[in-house]
This record gives C-alpha cells, sequence and structure tokens, in this order.
C-alpha cells in the first residue's frame, strides 16, 4: 500500500517564509513612516494551506492601500476626496493658519485640504515604494535554499517508509 508524503518540512519553511515576508514588510511600513488609521498593518495577516497533496501555499492578506504604496499611481485622474478626507480625519492633518492675499487669515477646512491633497495627487502622482516586492527579493534565495533541503528530507523520510512498506 503506497504512503502519501505529508511534506511538513516543506510546510513549515512555506510558514516560516510567509511569516517572515509579513514580519518585515510591516516593520519597512513602519520605518517608512507610512500609517494613518492603521489599517494597512492592523489587516495585514498571513497563512499558509495545503490545496493539493502537492500544492503549499502561503498567502499575504493585505488591505487595498498597499497597492498605492507598492505600484504608486500615475497623475491625471482626480483620486476619491472622499477617501483622502477620511485619511486626513485619522492622520491626523492639523490645519495651519495661512494669510490671503488679501490680508485675510483663514484655517481650511477638512475638504479643502483633502482637494488640495487630491489635486497633487491628479497632477503628480503617487510615486512608487515597493516594498513588497523589495522584501520578497531579500528572501527568495534564502527562502529557495531551505526549501530545497526540506523537500529533500521529506522526499527521503516518503522513499524509507515506503521501502519498509
Amino acid at each position: 500500500m503506497a504512503s502519501k508524503a505529508e511534506w511538513k518540512r516543506v510546510q513549515k519553511v512555506v510558514s516560516q517564509y510567509v511569516k517572515h515576508i509579513h514580519d518585515t514588510l510591516k516593520k519597512k511600513y513602519q520605518e517608512a513612516g507610512i500609517r494613518a488609521s492603521g489599517e494597512l498593518e492592523d489587516l495585514m495577516s498571513y497563512g499558509t494551506r495545503v490545496v493539493e497533496e502537492t500544492t503549499i501555499e502561503g498567502f499575504l492578506i493585505l488591505s487595498e492601500e498597499w497597492k498605492y504604496i507598492e505600484e504608486g499611481r500615475l497623475p491625471g485622474k482626480f483620486p476619491n476626496v472622499g477617501a483622502i478626507r477620511e485619511w486626513v480625519r485619522v492622520k491626523p492633518i492639523v490645519p495651519q493658519p495661512y494669510t490671503l492675499p488679501s490680508g485675510r487669515t483663514v484655517i481650511p477646512t477638512e475638504n479643502q485640504i483633502a482637494f488640495l491633497i487630491g489635486r497633487k495627487i491628479k497632477e503628480d502622482g503617487i510615486p512608487m515604494n515597493p516594498l513588497l516586492q523589495e522584501t520578497i527579493e531579500e528572501s527568495k534565495v534564502g527562502f529557495i535554499i531551505e526549501l530545497r533541503k526540506a523537500v529533500s528530507e521529506d522526499v527521503r523520510e516518503a522513499l524509507l517508509i515506503e521501502l519498509k512498506q
């Protein structure tokens, strides 16, 4: 009777790799000062799952805004002012008084600040900050080395079990 390989070592290596990506990415976001509501970091999670007998997936769950950090945004279209207004509220951005050419001093409202930020994004875009890709690239070689060892050990174990039967 044929036995099935359990791939325990491979699962462990994949799990450690995904955890490393998760933890390193979180740290890089903090170091880069990328935090407003905290949602980006708070919603980050990771895991592994066995999809088929021979397929083990590692995955990250990230909030919607990660793609704007990672890929940036090209100039052109006016962004969602409501989302920017919420970001201004949560960040918080404290409005500073300024003097108009008429000499009158005003303090901008949240809506005005959101509009100005939106206009800046429309005109200049958002620069790329590929922290996820960078983290994956930095970790890839070590992961491949460990994965090769784990596959070798798991296959050896499965063969020994098979030969004993």
